[in-house]
């Protein structure tokens, strides 16, 4: 008798080891630092065609999101990410750096995008899990960590948002007592992902036909400006700071004018009583 020949299906890979990250001192210093530029990103975005794209004098951003870590412990503690950026925007103190982040760091960075940079699609945050994830060398942290870097990839390749305040901020604030004001309790820490993951549920309850029109959740981060659209946003921001201008001056016109009005109403209140010291003297 021959044996049957038995078969078996590849296991999968373990996930990928992670080397521990040095808490402080001089080795801590030499992991933060970002080192030579890559010659090429990890992750390519195709950046909209516009006018000046392609000057020479427009700056560029690259930035990298690595080295998943746990940070804390018992109900603090959470996973952060190295970012290095390499740049040559003036603005910047350095033209490379290197800062840990949080994923409510990234979801701050979203919101002030959103808010701050007029007519721009903002790229999307990688969902939550309702599951707590603080295991780094997990496929769920390498999943969120690509997302992640999809996500800075994006906002460095526009033209608009990588030259925003917000992502300066990002990219070099180290102080770490800051960040914890920026973003609220309940979004930081253990408890973070099931109260994101329950509220952003029960916000979709009154919009289920709005939902229901999409055809996936990345529907709106998968759209593409144009250049027409892109245009636009330059012309809007333009027009925006200009009303902006013109609104303080003419308040400041409003106050001159209040006050010409008082100093008048002074002067007629001096003539009237030099003509009643003159009508006494006669």
């Amino acid at each position: 008798l021959t044996p049957r020949a038995m078969s078996s299906s590849p296991s999968p890979s373990p996930p990928p080891l992670v080397a521990p990250v040095p808490a402080h001192g001089d080795d801590r210093a030499a992991w933060l630092t970002p080192g030579p530029r890559p010659s090429a990103p990890s992750v390519v975005v195709t950046t909209p065609a516009y006018d000046g794209a392609n000057d020479a004098n427009d700056c560029w951003l690259h930035v990298e999101v690595s080295d998943p870590h746990r940070v804390g412990d018992g109900l603090s503690k959470h996973i952060e990410y190295k970012i290095s950026y390499w740049t040559n925007n003036a603005s910047f103190a350095s033209e490379s750096g290197c800062v840990t982040r949080r994923y409510s760091d990234f979801e701050w960075l979203g919101r002030q995008l959103s808010a701050s940079v007029d007519g721009a699609i903002v790229p999307l945050v990688p969902s939550k899990t309702l599951m707590h994830m603080d295991d780094p060398s997990s496929r769920g942290i390498e999943k969120r960590r690509a997302g992640l870097a999809m996500f800075m990839a994006r906002i460095a390749a526009h033209p608009f948002m990588r030259k925003s305040s917000d992502v300066q901020v990002f990219l070099e604030d180290s102080n770490k007592s800051s960040w914890s004001s920026r973003s609220p309790w309940y979004e930081r820490g253990v408890l973070s992902d099931s109260v994101s993951s329950v509220t952003s549920w029960l916000s979709t309850i009154n919009t289920s036909d709005v939902s229901a029109s999409l055809s996936s959740s990345m529907a709106i981060d998968a759209l593409r400006e144009k250049p027409q659209h892109t245009e636009v946003v330059d012309y809007v921001s333009t027009l925006k700071m200009r009303l902006e201008k013109l609104v303080s001056a003419a308040s400041a016109l409003q106050k001159h004018g209040k006050h010409t009005v008082g100093v008048y109403q002074e002067f007629c209140a001096c003539l009237e009583l030099l003509a009643g010291q003159e009508d006494k003297a006669l």
